[in-house]
């Protein structure tokens, strides 16, 4: 094989694999972004954690009051379960994009945290 047909099929290649990379990255209609996956899962998790540390010995209230933060999350972010539902089920299918949000929402964490 001449070294000019391997370098054309080394470019159509690299093109292929950056073209597969731009489609990769497109998130579908419906689905919430990046950036506010992550903003939304960062303050899920402060939700969670703030939840584990309210002692009350009326569940019912402990979950009014987790219902209610997370229906002000919802408002908040103008997203609903089922968005956050199909958002999530498409990261969880792209590994690479989960796990780079799970170490965003990790620094944004560290960074608030008063333990730092």
């Amino acid at each position: 094989m001449s070294v000019m047909r391997r370098c054309l099929l080394s470019c159509a290649l690299l093109c292929v694999m950056a073209l597969a990379a731009c489609h990769r990255d497109k998130v579908p209609s419906g689905v919430m972004s990046y950036e506010t996956m992550v903003a939304f899962t960062t303050e899920a998790y402060l939700i969670e954690g703030y939840s584990v540390g309210i002692v009350s010995h009326q569940r019912d209230t402990l979950s009014y009051v987790i219902t209610e933060a997370y229906d002000s999350l919802y408002r908040k972010y103008n997203i609903t379960p089922e968005i956050y539902d199909l958002s999530l089920d498409y990261y969880v299918h792209h590994p690479r994009q989960m796990e780079a949000i799970q170490r965003d929402v990790l620094k944004q964490l560290k960074s608030e945290s008063p333990l730092r």
